[in-house]
């Protein structure tokens, strides 16, 4: 009787093992270059809007439209340097809702951080910045005869983008924190 208890003990202590490892795995081997990645793409979206603000702020004058026309293509070229990163990202995060309850949240904060970005124009679903360069151009259409509300209204898209995409990052910055906690509390 005493030999089973060992042998089921023995067996539990295993399994435990087994789960340690796999998270470290997991964690070291998906979780860890995956967010290195983000990484990258945050700084760049980060970038991209704080040019996108600097130049706004640069100048409020009577040719507010030129300036956010210019805003606006710039936003256009910058949107396709890391699509291909974003999208893998992208798709990776899918695969994190099959896991663990902890992965399962890291995936949920990084949906919440690229909402589905395509390249295409007439696709209903869009990046932020694509939805920011849509705003941009309602905007003009709506603000022709007032330049300086122009800016003033595309500084404001501009931030709001901006404070989203940070807020968003520290969602993801939370999860990845508590996968490495994880991890590390593995060993």
């Amino acid at each position: 009787m005493i030999d089973t208890l060992l042998q089921l003990l023995d067996r539990v202590i295993q399994l435990s093992k087994y789960r340690k490892s796999k998270v470290r795995t997991v964690f070291h081997e998906l979780v860890q270059p995956l967010f290195e990645e983000l990484l990258i793409v945050h700084a760049n979206y980060i970038e991209m809007f704080e040019e996108a603000t600097a130049c706004l702020e640069d100048y409020l004058g009577p040719n507010s439209e030129q300036t956010v026309r210019e805003v606006i293509d710039r936003l256009k070229q910058r949107r396709i340097e890391y699509e291909p990163v974003r999208t893998k990202l992208d798709a990776m995060a899918g695969a994190f809702f099959s896991a663990s309850s902890e992965l399962e949240q890291f995936g949920t904060a990084l949906f919440y951080y690229f909402p589905k970005g395509y390249l295409s124009y007439n696709v209903r679903h869009h990046s932020t910045t694509f939805r920011v360069i849509e705003q941009l151009e309602l905007l003009i259409s709506k603000q022709k005869e007032e330049p300086l509300r122009l800016c003033m209204e595309a500084l404001e898209i501009v931030d709001v983008a901006l404070m989203a995409k940070r807020e968003q990052w520290a969602r993801v910055c939370e999860q990845y924190a508590k996968l490495k906690i994880l991890s590390t509390s593995a060993v």
